[in-house]
């Protein structure tokens, strides 16, 4: 939708649309799937905020490598800060001897979003040898 937006628009409006639609869409379906407006919005939002910050590196192209790296990193914390208590056992179907907890919905959709955004910085840092 980007590429073919921005063939007869501004770059930026062709981003805003784009990344408006796309999380306009997604935030709709997982209201659905989840069962809640208030879940789906805050998926959204995170969503949004990604979108922002790939924005962000795809603007300033001279500290690209050095911002997506920061922000890797900083994504890459808040992922093992988030899943520290996850037991991964139970995620799996296994049986677990350590602690048995019941994970709550946002926790995994977090994880979820989180290794989506891991992996789109990892993309979008990645350079091309010459």
């Amino acid at each position: 939708m980007l590429i073919s937006l921005s063939e007869h628009i501004a770059f930026d409006s062709a981003y805003l649309i784009a990344a408006a639609a796309c999380i306009g869409l997604i935030g709709f379906y997982l209201s659905a799937v989840l069962r809640s407006r208030a879940l789906g919005a805050s998926f959204a939002a995170a969503l949004a905020v990604l979108y922002a910050a790939l924005y962000g590196l795809l603007a300033s192209e001279d500290n690209a490598l050095v911002l997506g790296a920061g922000l890797l990193f900083v994504s890459l914390a808040t992922l093992m800060l988030a899943t520290r208590r996850l037991d991964w056992y139970q995620l799996g179907g296994g049986s677990s001897t350590l602690r048995r907890s019941r994970i709550p919905k946002w926790q995994i959709g977090t994880v979820i979003v989180l290794v989506l955004a891991a992996g789109a910085l990892l993309l979008l840092t990645h350079q091309q040898p010459p």
